[in-house]
């Protein structure tokens, strides 16, 4: 008889129990902070036209897009002639109409712009819903992965940005995650300094070379550039700008007295020293987590301002989560001037660290309290009814499924760490002997005793 390898797609998981548990906990910490900042949950569906998708994201960005092929005989629209004479791509529109969402906030503009009139403006969302990325699986980078994300449409007003980071700052502190980095940088900032360098028509190509500094290294990164006709000079002026050292207020002054010389606006760096400002005002010590970074990119398109990414120096897989400004992303689906910044949390990756760290330890394994001994003899007279009982009460009870020897029945409750095994006392009807399996110890209850002593 053949079978099938039991093998899965790469950049793909399977999770078990203990996997969903720890996800879990870590977003019910996000939701409980989302909640109290007056954010309501929303989910869009994993499927979403190519039209809406596409060329939001720049060339990278559409490049990772899962395409679905059409239902039914996709080819028939297509002749012999074109598929002999055309590349795949330039077919795909004729034989794919839809694909897997690449992240949240595209979904989020779309839904936007669709129920306008029955939402309330600010709109505070949160969202945590699976997206597909068709990229080269490797450590941290998954295909299939979890994102959760905030959002707020509506509003310019810079408390937003506050609002965000804020949240950012207590989550990351409820995760118990303490030595990370808020970069912060403005997407206008950046584009002022593509316009001192003689290149303001290259701006979303610079900001694309940008955003891969931190992984592929300052020297190729200038390579890059040069090879997009960047000269000597403006790479110099470039490593000027980037390579100054500082606190987040000489960051500030370097760069206002750098702008005002060469006579480019202010505005966007006034911008960054007032969300400082509120921050500061809000909490002295959180300016610690605050750190200017104008090198940071961020490499979609469809940033307008402040920009943000959440770091911690020397660990493995990228950022913990990014964000920023997208004012107007809605005209692209026919609604106007309407604001909106977000921040994207990198579940897969805030797992990872906290598991490196055993941040998870004191987390408890079981998910059943109490497991029942199955006797057979009294499984319907006495176990079942008590089984529905304890349940009422909320404690987690399941039976064990077959009549077997009590060794067999103790060692699948220590397989599943269930701390509680519940016994038939043999000498006193009513009663019911309790073993604690992790101190072997066993005490003799009545029912009403039971019940006491198991939900408190």
């Amino acid at each position: 008889m053949s079978f099938q390898q039991p093998i899965i797609p790469k950049g793909v998981r399977d999770f078990d129990h203990t996997s969903i548990k720890y996800r879990n906990y870590v977003l019910q910490k996000c939701i409980s902070i989302f909640q109290q900042g007056g954010f309501l949950p929303l989910e869009t569906p994993a499927l979403e036209y190519l039209d809406i998708l596409q060329k939001k994201y720049g060339e990278e960005g559409d490049q990772l897009i899962f395409k679905i092929l059409d239902s039914g005989n996709f080819l028939s629209k297509i002749s012999s002639e074109e598929l002999q004479k055309h590349h795949y791509k330039m077919l795909m529109s004729k034989i794919s109409a839809k694909g897997l969402r690449y992240d949240l906030t595209l979904p989020l503009a779309r839904y936007v712009a669709k129920n306008h009139c029955d939402i309330t403006f600010p709109f505070k969302r949160y969202q945590i819903q699976p997206v597909w990325r068709a990229d080269r699986p490797q450590k941290g980078r998954y295909r299939e992965f979890y994102q959760c994300d905030i959002d707020i449409v509506g509003s310019t007003s810079l408390l937003c940005e506050v609002e965000i980071l804020l949240m950012i700052i207590h989550i990351f502190e409820l995760l118990q995650i303490k030595d990370f980095k808020i970069k912060i940088n403005h997407r206008k900032i950046l584009q002022n300094i593509v316009q001192i360098l003689g290149h303001a028509d290259k701006e979303q190509l610079f900001c694309a070379t940008i955003d891969k500094l931190h992984k592929v290294g300052e020297k190729k990164v200038y390579n890059i550039l040069q090879q997009y006709n960047f000269d000597e000079a403006a790479i110099q002026c470039l490593k000027d700008i980037f390579q100054f050292q500082g606190c987040n207020l000489a960051k500030i002054d370097f760069l206002t007295q750098y702008f005002i010389q060469k006579k480019q606006s202010i505005a966007s760096i006034k911008v960054i020293k007032t969300i400082v400002d509120y921050i500061a005002a809000i909490n002295k010590n959180y300016l610690s987590y605050l750190d200017i970074d104008y090198t940071l990119a961020r490499g979609l398109t469809y940033y307008t301002g402040p920009i943000m990414e959440v770091v911690i120096d020397n660990a493995s897989g990228g950022s913990l989560g990014g964000g920023g400004r997208y004012d107007n992303l809605t005209a692209h689906f026919g609604l106007d001037n309407v604001a909106g910044i977000g921040f994207s949390f990198g579940i897969e990756r805030i797992l990872n660290i906290m598991a490196e760290r055993n941040l998870f330890a004191l987390q408890k394994e079981y998910t059943t309290k109490v497991m029942i001994v199955n006797d057979g003899e009294e499984v319907y007279n006495r176990v079942l009814p008590l089984l529905y009982l304890l349940r009422s009460y909320g404690i987690s009870t399941e039976i064990y499924l077959h009549v077997s020897k009590l060794k067999k029945q103790l060692h699948y409750a220590n397989k599943k760490n269930i701390p509680y095994v519940l016994m038939l006392d043999t000498k006193v009807q009513d009663n019911y002997v309790l073993k604690d399996m992790h101190s072997g110890k066993q005490h003799v209850y009545t029912q009403e005793e039971l019940i006491n002593y198991l939900k408190n």
